[in-house]
């Protein structure tokens, strides 16, 4: 039986990575000599005549990667086509994702801090377009590691070129900004990839049953990530006073300053989170380049790097650089706030409108307690207005 081709490219096997919007093969090509390639082959679905808007996709996503190529940390275009109305996507295979290694106990910070560095280099040169690219999608499956351990973004397919386009299809809820989620909080922008990267970075440090253990509200019932519900992400990202615990919170070896910087891009009001991806390389960069007895954090970081002794000011007492960082989540500025328990397992602060989003979700039941101090706990039903 012949394998099926398309254009050049003989079809081998499919790829982790395919969605509904896509299919994505592992492929050949015959070069001269008969050389042969393997490439990733991604195979969108076919153009009918006068489809205008799956035309803008597939072009957008052309000219995305056209845009960043020869980029060190994006994936390699190396062709593209209309084959029969079906357009498809060469790209460097590259068969290992960030999903895929990702370990249940957790990486070192050294390799979360390296992650960091190598995507946030890729957004910044996205971002820094004229109009910016924003790539919408970031998740662990849409970072690929080549043969040298080099971190590449992928996926450009729900890319816009404009920060006031709809993309055409929402990008993983479970790390997706509240901005995303409802335009009550504000406008997809930068800070929008930002944000999602600073899950990714989260779950990677944690590993997935100790990430599984700092989201009690969506992963209450369930054995494994892949069961949570998007409801229950959408609610969670949507409650602005609710946070998850910094690393430096969880593991008290684990390193300050970075913990701060990925509490910090995954801050949920846009006023405390990373605007560009250049005031994250910033901190990143300060923070790698500093003993670790001379930096100072000074509250929440400021994206224009850490305080260095020898370079921003004299140098501190080794008692003075342990300053605990600034709560990076205010209390709710009207109404009171709530805690919710159940089965030993406590998440918020919520406000009462989020709480009712949650009720209307199922997400709380009368089952749950709350409390408005986390001491003192009463039945959720004599929250006025939460069930009614």
């Amino acid at each position: 039986m012949s394998k099926k081709t398309i254009d050049r490219f003989t079809i081998l096997e499919a790829l982790g990575g395919s969605g509904a919007q896509s299919t994505v093969f592992k492929a050949q090509e015959t070069l001269a000599g008969d050389v042969q390639r393997v490439v990733a082959l991604k195979v969108l679905p076919v153009i009918a005549p006068n489809e205008k808007a799956s035309e803008k996709r597939f072009f957008n996503e052309l000219k995305a990667l056209l845009g960043l190529a020869g980029h060190p940390h994006v994936v390699t275009l190396l062709a593209a086509g209309l084959t029969a109305g079906t357009p498809w996507l060469a790209l460097e295979y590259l068969p290992a994702s960030l999903a895929a290694v990702a370990t249940d106990q957790g990486v070192s910070a050294d390799q979360v801090a390296k992650m960091l560095q190598e995507v946030a280099t890729a957004l910044d040169a996205m971002h820094t377009q004229e109009p910016p690219l924003l790539h919408n999608d970031l998740k662990p499956a849409n970072i690929l590691l080549d043969r040298f351990s080099t971190f590449k973004v992928t996926d450009f397919g729900s890319a816009t070129f404009n920060a006031l386009e709809s993309t055409h299809a929402l990008g993983t809820v479970r790390y997706a900004a509240p901005e995303v989620l409802s335009r009550e909080f504000g406008k997809v922008c930068p800070a929008t990839d930002l944000y999602a990267l600073g899950h990714i970075a989260y779950e990677m440090a944690l590993g997935a049953r100790n990430y599984r253990r700092q989201f009690p509200a969506v992963f209450e019932g369930v054995s494994s990530s892949k069961e949570a519900t998007p409801a229950r992400w959408m609610a969670w990202h949507c409650s602005l006073e609710t946070r998850a615990p910094a690393l430096q919170e969880i593991n008290k070896d684990y390193p300050t300053q970075l913990g701060m910087i990925i509490a910090k891009m995954m801050a949920k009001s846009m006023a405390d989170r990373y605007v560009t991806a250049k005031e994250l390389l910033a901190d990143l960069r300060a923070r790698h380049a500093a003993p670790a007895a001379a930096v100072v954090p000074a509250g929440p970081l400021s994206g224009t790097g850490a305080v260095v002794a020898g370079k921003a000011g004299p140098a501190k007492p080794a008692a003075t650089t342990a300053a605990a960082p600034a709560p990076l989540t205010p209390k709710p500025a009207g109404g009171p706030a709530y805690y919710v328990r159940l089965r030993g397992q406590t998440s918020g602060p919520y406000d009462l409108p989020t709480l009712q989003r949650q009720a209307r979700h199922g997400l709380i039941s009368r089952l749950h307690q709350v409390s408005s101090d986390g001491t003192s706990w009463r039945a959720a039903s004599s929250v006025e207005g939460l069930f009614s």
